[in-house]
C-alpha cells in the first residue's frame, strides 16, 4: 500500500493552470509539461467529490482547479493507462505493466491482479453499477466481487474470442468489446451479444442506446428499445479524417464527440459533422471525458485539453471574414453583417451549414444600421452611404460622412448620426438631413435615440441634448468629463442611459445626468455600447465587460455575465446581437463569437468545496479528522478549493470562522492562515458560489482545538490550588506563630513583672510593715536605718528592672549596638563602688544593620544582666569582662570574671536539687530563656579561676 506522496503547486491564480488558445474556433485550455503534467495523457475522469483524475505517462494526478497533486505507488510514479470511478468515491487505476490500484481517501491500495502471474498485461478496469470491479486481461474477462475475489466470466464458446475493452453500462453490468463482437454482461454475469462486429475502438453507454466507434471512423448505434442498428460514416461526411485512427467517444448535449489521432469531431444529432484539427489547437486525440459542469476534456500525446463550451465557436478570417478585428454587427434575415477594421463581412446560415465570407464590393469600418420595417441595411463606405436591400441589392447614396450611431425612428426608418450631420433614412428613399443643436456646430454627434415619447436625443463628448421633434428647439445638458458617448438607450421605466468612454454608464434623471453607482464597480470606465435585450434588460459591453443588467432604483442588478463559461475566448466586447431563440453574436478580439442558447442557460449549481491542504507551522497534517494544536505552536494554514473548472473567474468564496454569526466574503483567495490562536475549540467553514446567490450545499469544515498553556491546564490548576492551599496554611501557621509569639511575649513580660517587680514590691511591703510596727515591736534606730536602706535599695533595683523591661520593648533600641551599650552601662554602674571589681567591655568596630526582635533583645539583655549581676555581686571577682563578637550568622555574648567560680559563686541548691543563682533566676531559667529564641547558653568555671557565661544567639 502506497500513500499520498507530494503536492505540485502550479500557481496561485485560478486561471493559471491553463494556457488558453483563443486563436481559432474554440476556447481551448491546455495543461502541459510546464504545468507539471508529463504527457501522454492515457486516461481521465472525475470522482464523486468533483476532483479530476488524470492518468499520464508520469503517473497519476489529481486536479482541484488550481493545483495538481501527484499520487505515487510504493515503487514511485508509474504510467497509468486506465481509470474508473466507484459511486462511493473510490478510484481504480491500471498501470502500463498491468498493476491495479484503488485510491480511497488519501491512500493507494495495490490489488492483486486476476489470473495467473505472468507477462500478459491487464488492459483496463471498470466498476459496474452494483460496485463490482471488472477487468480485461489478455484472453480473459474477470469480475471482482465485494469480498475481493476474482472470478473469470466466459463470453462465448469460441476459443479465439478475446476481450479487448470493458466499459460500465449505465443501466446494469458492463459492455465488453472483443475481437469479434460487443457484449453486454449484467450483474448476474450472463453475457448477451449486442453487436456482431470487430475492430471497436471505444464504447459509449447511454440510457436509450449504445454507441460503438469502429476503427474505420464509423459510428454504430444500437437502440436498446428496438434493437435496431444505425451507422454514420464520419469519413464520408468529413473526408479530412479519412485514414485517421479513431480513439475515444464522449457524449455532450446533442452531439457525440469522437477523438481521432489527429482530429476532434462533433457529430450532431441533426446529422451535421464538424471537424477540429491542428488549426483549432488539436495536435492529437486521446481519451475523452465530459465533467459535471459540461466541459469537454481530451488527452493527447502533448497535453490535456479542456473545452469549457465546445458548442460556442468563433468566426474570423480563417472562416472567410476580412479580419478577426471585428467592430459592429447587424442582422438581416439569415445573415449577420460584420464590420471589421479590414472591411465588411457576413455570416450566412444556409440549409446545410453556416458560412462566412468577405463583401469586397463595399468597404466599411463603422456601425451598420438596420431598418427593421423595410428589412434593409445602411452603412457608410468610402463612396457614400450604402443601402442594401433584403435580396442583397445595394444602392449608393452619394453623401459623405461616417456613421457614428443609429436608432429606430418611431415613424419608420432609421435616425443616423454621422460626421455629415443628423440624417433620417428610409428604405428606397434618399437620406434626409435634420437640424442639430447649435452648440459647437462643427463637432459631430456620436449617439442618437428617439424615445417612446417621440423626443429625439443626441449626445457627444461632454454634452447631451433633446428636442420634442427633430426640428424643434434643442435643450442641452452637461455630462462632465465623460469622453466619447458611444450609445443611448431607453429603459422600460422611461429613463435614458448613456455609455461613455471615460465615465462608464450615465442616467438622465430629474433634468440632469449622473453616473450610475454600479458603474463604478465595473473593471473599466470605457464602455463601448449598450444593447437592449428583449426582456427589458440591457447588455453592457466594454473592455473586460459583457453583462446583462436589469434596472433597479439605484442602478442595476447583473443577471448574466458572458465569459469563459459560455466559451468566449476573451472577456468583453464592442457589439452584440441577441436572436429570438437566445443565440448570441458578440464581437471579441478574436472574431465574432456565436453562443448557442444551450451554452447561456446551462449553468451548473454551486460547486463542491474540499479541503486540499492543512499545515501547522509548515508541517502538513491530516485534516480529515479533528486535531489539537499546542498553545505556543499554532500557526495554522488551510487551503481549500472549489471543484469548478469551467470558468474559475466566476468562483466566489465565503468563510465562517468561530465567533462570527454570518458568512464573510473573501477576496478571491481560498487559502487562510491563522496564528496565535487562543485556547478553545474551533470550526472553520468554507463555501463557494458561481453567481453569488447559490452556495455550496455542504460547506467544507475543519474542526480543531488549541490547547491551553500549561499553567491553565487541569493538572496545573490542581497544582495551583494545592499550592494556594499550602500557602494559605503557611500564612495561617505564620499568623498563629505571630499570635503565639505575642502571647509568649506578653507572658514573658508578665513573668518578668511578676519576678522582678512583684517580688520586689512584696519585699518593700514587708520591710515597710516592719518599719511601721507600733509599740514594743517597733524597730530600734539602727534597725530602722538598715530597713530604710533596704527599702531604698530594693526600690532602686525595681526601677532598674522596670527600666530594662521598657527598654527591651522599645523599637527605637532594636539594634545590636544599642543592646551592647545597655549592657555596658549596667556593667559600669554595677562596678562603680570603691570595693567593686574592674569592668571592661570588648566590642566590635562594625555592627550589623539588621534590627533585633523584641524577644531577642529581652532575652539577651536579661541573661547578660543576670551574668553581670552574679559576677559583680557574688563571685568576689577583681575583674569582669563583657565581650560581643560575630560568629557567622550569629553572635557571641561572653561575660567572664576571675572570682570563685560557679561551684561557690553564691550558688545554692533549689527544691528540685538543681543549682541556682542568686535572685531566683538560676541556670535552668536562663537555659529556658535561651531556648525560646534558639540560642545556646553555656555557664562554666574557667581553668584559671572564675566563671564564663557564653550565649550564642541569632539576631532574629
Amino acid at each position: 500500500m502506497a500513500t499520498f506522496n507530494c503536492r505540485l503547486t502550479l500557481v496561485a491564480l485560478l486561471l493559471a493552470p491553463f494556457a488558453e488558445a483563443q486563436s481559432q474556433g474554440r476556447l481551448v485550455r491546455r495543461i502541459a509539461e510546464e504545468k507539471e503534467l508529463i504527457p501522454p495523457v492515457w486516461a481521465i475522469g472525475q470522482d464523486r467529490s468533483g476532483f479530476l483524475w488524470i492518468g499520464t505517462q508520469g503517473g497519476l494526478l489529481r486536479y482541484d482547479g488550481s493545483s495538481l497533486q501527484r499520487w505515487n505507488t510504493q515503487s514511485g510514479p508509474v504510467a497509468i493507462v486506465s481509470l474508473d470511478f466507484h459511486s462511493d468515491g473510490t478510484v481504480a487505476a491500471v498501470s502500463e505493466t498491468g498493476e491495479i490500484f484503488e485510491i480511497r481517501g488519501t491512500v493507494i491500495h495495490a490489488l492483486k491482479a486476476p489470473g495467473e502471474p505472468g507477462p500478459r498485461m491487464l488492459h483496463m478496469v471498470a466498476y459496474a453499477t452494483d460496485g463490482a470491479l471488472w477487468a480485461v486481461r489478455e484472453r480473459g474477462l474477470w469480475r471482482r466481487n465485494t469480498a475481493g475475489e476474482w472470478a473469470r466470466v466466459p463470453l462465448s464458446g469460441e476459443p479465439d474470442e478475446r476481450p479487448l475493452l470493458v466499459r460500465r453500462d449505465v443501466r446494469d453490468g458492463v459492455l465488453i468489446s472483443t475481437n469479434r463482437s460487443v457484449w453486454h454482461v449484467g450483474s448476474d454475469a450472463r453475457a448477451r451479444r449486442v453487436l456482431q462486429t470487430s475492430g471497436i475502438a471505444d464504447i459509449l453507454s447511454l440510457e436509450d442506446r449504445v454507441i460503438a466507434l469502429h476503427g474505420t471512423a464509423l459510428l454504430i448505434t444500437w437502440s436498446r428499445e428496438h434493437g435496431s442498428v444505425d451507422t454514420v460514416s464520419i469519413a464520408v461526411e468529413a473526408p479530412d479524417v479519412r485514414g485517421a485512427r479513431p480513439v475515444a467517444l464522449a457524449r455532450r448535449k446533442d452531439a457525440t464527440w469522437v477523438a481521432f489521432d489527429r482530429f476532434l469531431v462533433a457529430v450532431r444529432d441533426g446529422g451535421s459533422i464538424e471537424v477540429l484539427s491542428s488549426q483549432d489547437e488539436i495536435d492529437g486525440g486521446g481519451p475523452l471525458f465530459v465533467d459535471h459542469e459540461g466541459s469537454l476534456w481530451m488527452g493527447s500525446f502533448s497535453a490535456l485539453l479542456q473545452f469549457p463550451e465546445p458548442d460556442t465557436r468563433v468566426w474570423n478570417e480563417r472562416d472567410g471574414l476580412p479580419s478577426r478585428h471585428v467592430r459592429f454587427l447587424a442582422r438581416a434575415g439569415n445573415t449577420v453583417w460584420v464590420s471589421t477594421w479590414q472591411g465588411l463581412g457576413r455570416i450566412s446560415a444556409g440549409p446545410d451549414r453556416t458560412t462566412a465570407s468577405t463583401v469586397s464590393e463595399w468597404f466599411t469600418q463603422e456601425k451598420i444600421c438596420r431598418d427593421s420595417r423595410h428589412d434593409t441595411m445602411w452603412m457608410s463606405s468610402r463612396r457614400g452611404l450604402v443601402e442594401i436591400g433584403a435580396g442583397g441589392r445595394s444602392r449608393l447614396h452619394a453623401r459623405p460622412g461616417r456613421i457614428l450611431g443609429c436608432a429606430d425612428a418611431r415613424a419608420g426608418g432609421v435616425w443616423v448620426s454621422s460626421t455629415a450631420g443628423l440624417l433620417h433614412v428610409t428604405g428606397g428613399r434618399a437620406p434626409r438631413e435634420h437640424s442639430r443643436p447649435s452648440v459647437d456646430s462643427s463637432a459631430s454627434w456620436e449617439a442618437v435615440l428617439e424615445d417612446r415619447r417621440g423626443r429625439l436625443w443626441l449626445a457627444r463628448d461632454g454634452t447631451a441634448c433633446n428636442a420634442a421633434t427633430a426640428d424643434a428647439e434643442w435643450v442641452c445638458y452637461p455630462l462632465g468629463e465623460t469622453g466619447k458617448v458611444t450609445s443611448l438607450v431607453e429603459l422600460p421605466s422611461g429613463s435614458i442611459w448613456a455609455s461613455t468612454m471615460k465615465g462608464g454608464v450615465l442616467r438622465h434623471i430629474n433634468g440632469r445626468w449622473e453616473q450610475l453607482a454600479p458603474s463604478r464597480e465595473l473593471p473599466t470606465a470605457a464602455i463601448f455600447g449598450l444593447v437592449p435585450s428583449a426582456d427589458g434588460s440591457v447588455w453592457i459591453l466594454g473592455h473586460g465587460v459583457a453583462q446583462r443588467v436589469a434596472e433597479t432604483g439605484d442602478g442595476w442588478e447583473t443577471v448574466e455575465r458572458l465569459g469563459p463559461w459560455i466559451g468566449l475566448p476573451a472577456m468583453g466586447g464592442s457589439d452584440l446581437l441577441e436572436d429570438e431563440d437566445g443565440r448570441l453574436w458578440i464581437t471579441t478580439a478574436y472574431g465574432v463569437a456565436e453562443v448557442p442558447p444551450s451554452a447561456r442557460f446551462g449553468r451548473a449549481g454551486a460547486p463542491a468545496v474540499a479541503l486540499i491542504e492543512a499545515a501547522v507551522d509548515g508541517r502538513p497534517l491530516d485534516a480529515a479528522r479533528s486535531f489539537t494544536l499546542p498553545y505556543d505552536q499554532n500557526r495554522l494554514e488551510l487551503r481549500f478549493a472549489a471543484l469548478s473548472f469551467r470558468d474559475p473567474t466566476l468562483i466566489r468564496y465565503e468563510v465562517r470562522v468561530p465567533g462570527a454569526n454570518s458568512w464573510q466574503r473573501t477576496r478571491g483567495d481560498a487559502s487562510f492562515r491563522w496564528s496565535d490562536l487562543r485556547p478553545g475549540r474551533y470550526e472553520v467553514q468554507f463555501r463557494a458560489s458561481l453567481d453569488g446567490r447559490e452556495w455550496s450545499e455542504f460547506p467544507a469544515a475543519v474542526r480543531f482545538s488549541v490547547q491551553s498553556p500549561w499553567y491553565m491546564q487541569w493538572w496545573a490548576s490542581t497544582l495551583f490550588l494545592l499550592l494556594a492551599a499550602a500557602v494559605a496554611y503557611l500564612i495561617y501557621r505564620a499568623r498563629v506563630g505571630v499570635l503565639l509569639g505575642l502571647e509568649r511575649q506578653r507572658t514573658r513580660i508578665a513573668m518578668d513583672l511578676h519576678d522582678e517587680i512583684g517580688s520586689g514590691l512584696g519585699s518593700i511591703g514587708i520591710l515597710a510593715g516592719v518599719l511601721s510596727s507600733p509599740g514594743d515591736g517597733a524597730p530600734s534606730g539602727d534597725r530602722k536605718q538598715r530597713l530604710a536602706r533596704e527599702i531604698a535599695t530594693t526600690s532602686e533595683q525595681l526601677g532598674e528592672a522596670l527600666s530594662d523591661i521598657v527598654w527591651s520593648l522599645d523599637p527605637k533600641t532594636a539594634s545590636l549596638q544599642d543592646l551592647a551599650l545597655r549592657l555596658t552601662e549596667h556593667g559600669y554602674r554595677l562596678c562603680a563602688s570603691d570595693d567593686g571589681p574592674e569592668f571592661a567591655a570588648q566590642l566590635p568596630d562594625q555592627w550589623p544593620s539588621r534590627q533585633l526582635s523584641a524577644a531577642v533583645r529581652r532575652t539577651v539583655l536579661t541573661i547578660g544582666l543576670e551574668a553581670l549581676h552574679n559576677a559583680v555581686r557574688h563571685s568576689r571577682a577583681k575583674n569582669v569582662v563583657l565581650r560581643l563578637q560575630p560568629d557567622g550568622g550569629r553572635w557571641w555574648l561572653q561575660i567572664e570574671d576571675d572570682g570563685r567560680g560557679i561551684e561557690t559563686a553564691g550558688s545554692h541548691v533549689n527544691d528540685n536539687g538543681r543549682p541556682s543563682w542568686n535572685g531566683g533566676r538560676g541556670l535552668p531559667g536562663m537555659q529556658q530563656r535561651a531556648a525560646t529564641i534558639g540560642a545556646e547558653l553555656t555557664v562554666q568555671s574557667r581553668s584559671t579561676g572564675g566563671t564564663s557565661v557564653r550565649l550564642r544567639f541569632p539576631l532574629t
